[in-house]
């Protein structure tokens, strides 16, 4: 496989700033009232249908599938075997409290915020794995993702990556490009994007 053609479908939803939804909530509610046929959040990666980013009053979504009745955009991108493309990403720069058990004991680990050169390394990391070769990179803060999780408030900090970048492994990208990279896919995060 030297080159491809990938079909997609751009959604794009407004959002009230004022309410406390978050924005997969607003996506993922707007989506089913318009098609309820599908199926359009997965927990399996390989199934995913849609990838989305949010911005202070929208919601941005990627989707692999045609919707019913929703009025989007077709996409039609050009991908080959070495060729140069800048890729923007929204990704996660905090990693979340957990719990682990080591020698039966519950151990709490604390959340952290990584540095610009974790941020980095993990930017550099998750689009070599996505079959790219970064030949430069900048990092830019966003705004932070607040979603609740077992009636507490999450706040992940996110930043997006500027990527040059050439296409080493195609049939790794094309898996990225439809699925996402990284961690919190669900919540907005990993989507690439194609700086034209």
């Amino acid at each position: 496989m030297l080159s491809i053609t990938l079909s997609n479908w751009l959604v794009q939803f407004k959002m009230n700033t004022d309410n406390k939804k978050s924005a997969h909530q607003v996506l993922f509610k707007n989506l089913s009232s318009l098609d309820d046929k599908t199926k359009w959040l997965s927990n399996e990666y390989e199934n995913r249908v849609v990838q989305f980013v949010s911005y202070p009053g929208q919601v941005i979504a990627r989707l692999n599938k045609e919707p019913l009745h929703i009025i989007c955009q077709k996409i039609e991108t050009n991908f080959a075997l070495n060729q140069e493309v800048k890729i923007v990403v929204k990704l996660c720069g905090s990693l979340e409290r957990k719990k682990k058990v080591i020698d039966n004991h519950v151990i709490q680990i604390e959340g952290k915020i990584l540095n610009t050169d974790e941020r980095i390394n993990l930017a550099k990391h998750l689009l070599n794995k996505a079959g790219l070769e970064v030949s430069g990179l900048a990092i830019q803060d966003t705004d932070n993702i607040r979603f609740y999780k077992h009636h507490r408030l999450i706040q992940l900090k996110t930043f997006e990556a500027f990527a040059t970048c050439s296409i080493r492994d195609l049939e790794s990208f094309v898996q990225a490009w439809n699925i996402g990279i990284g961690k919190r896919r669900t919540w907005g995060c990993g989507m690439l994007r194609v700086i034209e």
